[in-house]
């Protein structure tokens, strides 16, 4: 027996409790994955032109957004971050996956929306980055083009430092 600790991941996710378990199970995401100590904990990059996935956005609000529309115009930014991309099912293997949750959309004259995202490399269960975008516009639309344009940011500004384990995503067994 190895004296190398192994950890367990977990990951529960809205995106992934909510409905979403079939496609992260075809991209090859499970609910637990032993991960080695020492080549769980370092930053990763994906290489330039990596596959990047992106789910459909699941929609907490009472808004009515296009999800279709939503995940082309999301595969686009990160397209033109350098990466392939597109949705779930237009690629048979993915390096990443972007899940992201639409939180809350408020206003009537001026929109402002939340949302939340996720970025799991492949092979992986512990999302490498997760963060939140806001933005605020006129119209629906506008704003959330707006933070579509700001999740893609982070995610080329998170990939120029190599994207860190979540913090407090381990669990020692």
């Amino acid at each position: 027996m190895s004296s190398l600790k192994t950890y367990f991941v977990i990951l529960a996710t809205a995106a992934i409790a909510a409905g979403q378990a079939e496609k992260a199970m075809a991209a090859g995401l499970s609910n637990t994955l032993p991960v080695t100590r020492e080549n769980s904990l370092a930053p990763r990059r994906l290489s330039p032109g990596s596959t990047v996935c992106v789910n459909r956005p699941l929609n907490l609000t009472a808004m009515e957004v296009d999800p279709s529309a939503f995940t082309r115009e999301l595969a686009q930014k990160i397209s033109e971050a350098g990466f392939q991309s597109g949705p779930l099912s237009a690629f048979e293997n993915c390096d990443a996956t972007v899940f992201t949750e639409i939180v809350r959309v408020t206003g009537r004259d001026r929109k402002s929306v939340e949302m939340e995202f996720r970025i799991v490399i492949a092979g992986e269960q512990i999302p490498r980055l997760c963060s939140s975008v806001h933005a605020k516009s006129m119209n629906l639309r506008d704003v959330l083009s707006a933070a579509i344009a700001d999740e893609a940011r982070q995610i080329r500004d998170a990939q120029k430092k190599g994207m860190a384990i979540y913090p407090g995503a381990v669990e020692q067994f």
